[in-house]
């Protein structure tokens, strides 16, 4: 199991806009639709041992499911996704 086989599996999956990646002692998803929507999700546990693989991918491809959905609501009412670093910022020019 290596987060090259997670990711592999997400994309294989149709979820090729989540990766899961190691932080300094943590993991955590990336949400990028290489477009404005880019959002993260840490999961609080510094090994990848501690899940399976299923078990990574099964959150991986809930993450996908959950930001994809905040995304389509947010395309609903015509207001962009702006997460990421820069997204207050970004909220705050259009204001």
């Amino acid at each position: 199991m290596s987060l090259k086989s997670i990711n592999a599996k997400l994309a294989k999956a149709g979820h090729s806009n989540v990766e899961l990646e190691r932080g300094d002692g943590y993991l955590y998803f990336i949400f990028d639709d290489r477009g404005p929507n880019y959002e993260t999700e840490s999961v609080m546990t510094p090994y990848l041992k501690t899940y399976t693989d299923k078990e990574w991918f099964d959150m991986g491809v809930e993450y996908a499911k959950r930001m994809e959905e905040r995304v389509k609501e947010r395309e609903e009412v015509g207001a962009g996704f702006r997460g990421g670093p820069f997204g207050a910022l970004n909220a705050m020019k259009r204001v």
